[in-house]
Order: C-alpha cells, then structure tokens, then sequence
C-alpha cells in the first residue's frame, strides 16, 4: 500500500568489515516519504553503530546522503535520540530542528556501596518508614512475593500481560501512547522475552499479591546498564504504594547483580526524578530534504502532530481506536 514501510539500511565497509550502520525505513506520513529510526515505535532509543573511526562525521554524513537520495526521502524524523548518541553531533551541524526536548533519568549504581548506601544517601528516614508501612500493607491484601527470572512461556504471558496492564493504565490517567497500544510492540516484548536464543538479555519481573499481579516490569540490560521499557502497577494496589515498593526491589536486586546503571528512559516523570541521580537529554530530531520535506517538517510535525498530541487525552476511550485506525490509514 501506499503507507507500507520499506527498509533503508545503510552500511560503510573498510576492508570488507562494516565500520558504520545506519538503520532507518522509509515510511509514508501525510503525504511525505519520511525516514524513521528502524525499531520504531518499539525502541525507546535511535542511534547509529560506529566502530572508532578518526573521520567520524565524514563517514556519518557520506552514509547519510547515501540513505536519503536512495529512497528519494522527503524528509528524516528520528526520534528519542540521546545527547550522547553517536549520531547527535551530525544532527547538529545538519541544522536538524529540535522537537519534544525531554529527559531520562537515570542511577548511577556505583556511586553507592550497596542499595542501603543508595537509600539513605535519597531517601528520608521517614520516607524509609512509609515503605514499611506500605509494605505490611500490602501483605495485608494477600501473600507478597516477587517472581523474577522468568523464561520461556512464562516470560512471554507475563510480558504479555505488562503490556496490557499498562495500557490500561494509561487509559485509566487519560493518557496515549502509540508505541504500547501499537500491537507490534505486545508481539516484540513478548517473543523476545520468551526466546533464549535472542542474544538479547530481557528481564521480566512481576510483583504478586496473592494471584493477582499488583506491578510488572519489562527491561534489558546490556554492557552493565538495565535500562527499564515498561513500568507498570495495577492501580486497584495504588494506595498499598505497588509501585514504589516493587521499584524498590527492582532498585536492590540490581545492586546484588552488581549492575553499573539503571536507565529508567524518557520521557521524565516526577517518580522517576525522586528515585534518579541524574538524568540524560533526549529529543525527536526533524530535517526537510526537499520542498515537500520541508513543508512536512513546518507544517505537520511543528504544527499538527503537537496538536494531535495535545488533543488525544481528550478523546473518549471508547472512539481512541478508531481515531487511530483512521489515522493510520491516512498515513499519520
């Protein structure tokens, strides 16, 4: 169809050995052929991969040109990408515009000794103290326990059912999120959850009161950094303090893994912030190749999709689907 994606990989190879991938696809927005982050709306980050390289920004930008006049892109929408992406300082000199500047808080877990130093170093006695109340609480409820380490079919059904919960607690806040009600995303986390042979380290956790899962969590850690996809609390346990009490746990068995940083991603929320000690700038990067491209970028993605997000939480529950399957259909 005329909306369908279409891959645009770019690769620069010395010697026969890839030193810089660039991964985007093509994808037709409101009339733009536009190139996005491959991965999307799944990845929470973009970048591209580079080896050391001392003609960095040369090769970027040779491979760049190369990705854009292939496909005869209009424009290039890359989204998330962090201030430290190797990929950051080229948009820069592109003159690429900024859009959504948010932040990703993170923990730097070797500053502390142990998940004691890191609590008494942010956390109030007092604020301690109303963990162990919410804690008894909660155990009141019904039997506590947290199940980690889940493989196979039950990391599948238990990502599968983080996926879900958080949707519908997001339309429980009257809140949106294309990538989690994309189903694309349910599908990814689920088989990548269940499939040992993925290469790809993903922890699946769900805090249990009695059978009922009360908070699930979804995340992958890579080169010493656990980098959180999914956070989520059922809210029927939001006075039992569910999502504070299994952040917690979270927080203490990374420290016992003798993990380096969490990475509790954009975009930044005041929970996030209360348990951060620092946070990293991200933000969507836009750029008009063409005529068209630039209308694109001046008029859709300054003016209109601002107003699409605005406007979303208003929407009625009941009419969000089909206002995005419209939508969709039309290329937005």
């Amino acid at each position: 169809s005329a909306t369908e994606p279409s891959l645009a990989v770019g690769v620069a190879r010395r010697n026969g050995e890839a030193v810089l991938i660039l991964p985007l696809f093509v994808q037709r927005i409101a009339g733009a052929r536009c190139l996005k982050w491959l991965g999307d709306p799944v990845g929470q980050y973009g970048d591209l991969i580079i080896a050391d390289v001392p003609d960095r920004l040369r090769l970027i930008s040779a491979v760049f040109d190369a990705v854009v006049s292939e496909p005869r892109a209009d424009a290039v929408f890359l989204q998330r990408v962090r201030d430290d992406a190797d990929i950051a300082s080229f948009l820069a000199k592109l003159g690429a515009a900024e859009q959504d500047r948010n932040e990703a808080p993170y923990i730097d877990l070797t500053a502390f000794s142990s998940f004691d130093a890191y609590d008494n170093a942010t956390f109030t006695r007092r604020k301690q103290r109303e963990r162990k109340r919410l804690r008894r609480r909660l155990e009141e409820l019904g039997p506590v326990r947290l199940e980690s380490d889940l493989k196979a079919d039950a990391a599948r059904a238990a990502a599968s059912e983080a996926i879900v919960l958080k949707r519908r607690w997001l339309a429980e806040k009257s809140l949106a999120s294309k990538a989690l009600t994309d189903d694309r995303s349910l599908n990814f986390m689920a088989e990548i959850a269940a499939d040992p042979s993925s290469g790809v380290d993903t922890r699946v956790n769900v805090l249990k009161s009695g059978e009922t899962t009360a908070g699930a969590q979804i995340g992958f850690a890579y080169k010493g950094t656990l980098s959180m996809h999914v956070i989520v609390y059922d809210t029927r346990f939001q006075k039992a303090g569910v999502g504070v009490l299994h952040l917690a746990d979270m927080i203490e068995r990374a420290f016992d893994e003798g993990l380096e940083q969490i990475d509790l991603l954009a975009p930044t929320a005041d929970y996030k912030r209360t348990w951060a000690t620092g946070a990293l700038g991200v933000a969507d990067h836009c750029y008009g190749v063409n005529r068209r491209g630039r209308l694109f970028v001046s008029f859709y993605l300054k003016r209109i999709r601002p107003l699409l997000k605005a406007i979303a939480p208003m929407v009625p529950l009941s009419l969000r689907k089909h206002v995005r399957g419209v939508a969709a259909s039309a290329g937005f």
